[in-house]
């Protein structure tokens, strides 16, 4: 603990009961009175000497000796109390101002006091989750393992900070677990040499990372838990061979002995979900995305094309290396939901720091640094909420979550009014606004509609949509809202919840029915740009329809059983199959038919025939996901058994 003033178990107590007091959140009229109250407090204050100013700087270098303050709360500290000086010098013109203009030292000594403590008091305990996050070290290890940085040999063992550039190896019946700054997981076999190439995270969007890991040898298992970020990837490379998942995935990458025709073969296999492989050949480079249950083999001659399997028939050893990666993933998945559970709920400020920050807000003058730090209070809504929900007050989380929603529209409107006259500080606060949203997305990822608290993870998906400035980006986030939805949709039907994953992929469709009908009215300038994007956006889209769609779907044994006992339940259960098959037809062909449109405005574009064979190019399983007929009266598209037919023109 940084602070030894406040390590006593008599003071966490305190900050735990604090934490479970009821907040009193004041209304807008409220805050207004509020304000007033303590301008005319300030007012009526006897005239005082600086005196107290004096004896608060002696104070806090007394106490700065005695604890020594860590270098992020002095940076805080130092921030909060500037907002105080700049309230207590600030030239005011108004006449009422100008009456207490020599009374105010009293007040901000004492509100400086008042800030020093409530940092002092929590941020022994928020310095030290923020130290905790975005690290990539060695989860776990058994044996012999052994760290290569710089030349120098390190052993290796449990929590040890690793940094890019790192090799590390496992010995023979010894494994070694990794966990990355973006919560993935790669697990090492036995006898395993990889290299960390690249640790990559964007410091103005913390959902915005990028990992690279190189096979030398052996093979390794990897769980990519909550990648959100359209820039964001994890990819492993073997030999002449990378596997890229972008997504939520599972995927095992080996290198073994080639017994047919000598040297060695690197094989990918996706696990769960989808991951896209690339292949270097001496003539082209070959790329295509496998669905859980395929593999691609590729050897060490870089002539080969890869050889795509259905590996339904693995060897007994293969499952049970599978078998086993799966049951630690499920349990590691849930480790990480609580993990970003807590990190939200440990958000919320206690009853002083909301004091602190609220009075902050209202001794704030300057509109911009206002407005800022509004959007760091509007943030702290949605945990609020996620607690409410779970206390069962569901009407009191919905208020918090459209006060939440509310206060973003008018950060919006601010960032509009000013975007001409201000056009750096409307960029700030629209970048700050766009960093908070993804990294809270990021954090409820994981969250499914049969979560209580699914309703928060839907506001803020919702929320980027509606503070979209320009048409442009607006497409663009109706098309990630989509694409969430599609992905929930898949994570449902992995639990067997068919009637959910209906609902999901009815949304989605009426998500991209809504964004057809955005480009339709969309400026000229805009519309190439957006239309190449919604046709990479289509393929991805099909791709995951295809995987959901898959009849090769685990059914969880509870379904399983209580088929077996109730003969009503099987029936319910065929109902809800036809049913979700049905909705999911109908969302593939909605999908060929926008897309299909697309093409067309595409056509009009001058680098059109790029654009289409660029479709046309898209794999699943080593096999063509599109075939695409254009004729001067129609285009036809046909993917797996689905054709649609669109004539040019209507």
């Amino acid at each position: 603990m940084l602070f030894s003033l406040f390590n006593s178990d008599k003071e966490k107590k305190l900050d735990a009961a604090l934490k479970k007091i009821e907040f009193v959140r004041p209304t807008e009229a409220q805050k207004n009175l509020m304000r007033s109250d303590i301008l005319r407090a300030i007012s009526t204050q006897h005239h005082q000497e600086s005196l107290g100013f004096a004896h608060l700087v002696r104070s806090m270098k007394k106490i700065g000796a005695e604890v020594t303050p860590h270098v992020h709360f002095r940076a805080m500290l130092r921030q909060k109390l500037m907002a105080i000086a700049e309230f207590s010098t600030r030239n005011f013109t108004h006449v009422f101002a100008r009456l207490f203009h020599n009374h105010r030292k009293l007040w901000t000594g004492s509100i400086a006091v008042f800030f020093a403590f409530t940092l002092i008091f929590n941020f022994a305990l928020d310095v030290e989750r923020a130290d905790a996050q975005y690290r990539t070290v060695l989860e776990d290890v058994f044996g012999e393992v052994t760290i290569i940085r710089n030349g120098q040999i390190i052993k290796g063992e449990k929590q040890l900070n690793l940094r890019a550039d790192d090799v590390v190896q496992t010995s023979e019946g010894s494994y070694a677990v990794i966990r990355y700054l973006d919560q993935s997981l790669t697990r090492l076999d036995e006898g395993t040499n990889v290299k960390i190439s690249r640790l990559f995270i964007d410091s103005q969007n913390t959902s915005s990372t990028i990992v690279d890991v190189i096979l030398y040898k052996g093979r390794i298992w990897t769980r990519v838990v909550n990648l959100h970020d359209e820039s964001a990837h994890f990819s492993v490379r073997a030999q002449n061979t990378t596997a890229v998942a972008k997504k939520k995935a599972a995927f095992d990458v080996r290198i073994a002995d080639d017994l047919n025709g000598g040297g060695s073969k690197v094989k990918v296999s996706a696990i769960e979900n989808q991951v896209d492989v690339q292949v270097s050949t001496k003539q082209k480079l070959v790329q295509t995305t496998l669905l859980k249950g395929y593999s691609a083999e590729t050897t060490d001659d870089n002539y080969s094309q890869p050889k795509i399997n259905n590996d339904e028939d693995e060897e007994e050893e293969e499952r049970e290396w599978i078998a086993t990666n799966l049951v630690k993933d499920a349990e590691y998945i849930e480790n990480v939901k609580e993990e970003s559970k807590k990190q939200r709920l440990d958000k919320i400020p206690n009853v002083l720091q909301g004091a602190a920050e609220s009075t902050e807000i209202a001794l704030t003058f300057d509109d911009f640094d206002k407005q800022m730090k509004i959007l760091d209070a509007a943030l702290q809504k949605l945990p609020r909420a996620e607690l409410l929900i779970e206390r069962g007050r569901h009407r009191n989380a919905t208020r918090l979550l459209q006060e939440f929603e509310a206060e973003l529209q008018t950060s919006l409107a601010w960032i509009q009014k000013y975007d001409l006259q201000y056009p750096l500080k409307a960029n700030a606060l629209k970048r700050k606004m766009n960093t908070l949203l993804a990294d809270v997305e990021k954090q409820l990822a994981l969250l499914l509609p049969d979560d209580p608290a699914y309703d928060v993870k839907r506001t803020v998906s919702e929320a980027k949509v509606s503070v979209s400035s320009g048409w442009k980006e607006r497409v663009q986030r109706k098309l990630d809202l989509a694409d969430t939805m599609l992905e929930d949709a898949r994570d449902l039907l992995k639990k067997g919840d068919k009637k959910r994953t209906a609902e999901q992929v009815e949304l989605y469709s009426q998500i991209i029915a809504d964004v057809a009908a955005d480009v339709k009215d969309a400026p000229e300038e805009n519309r190439d740009e957006v239309i190449n994007e919604i046709l990479e956006r289509k393929a991805q889209e099909l791709k995951t329809l295809e995987e959901i769609s898959a009849p090769n779907a685990d059914e969880p044994l509870i379904d399983v059983l209580l088929q077996a006992i109730d003969p009503q339940a099987d029936i319910d259960q065929k109902l809800l199959e036809t049913s979700l098959q049905k909705t999911l037809s109908e969302a593939k062909a909605l999908t060929l038919e926008k897309l299909s449109e697309a093409i067309i405005e595409a056509q009009k574009q001058p680098a059109a025939d790029e654009a289409i064979q660029k479709i046309e190019d898209v794999e699943l399983n080593g096999k063509q996901l599109l075939d695409v007929e254009l004729s001067p009266t129609s285009i036809t598209i046909q993917s797996g058994g689905d054709v649609v037919n669109v004539r040019q023109g209507e």
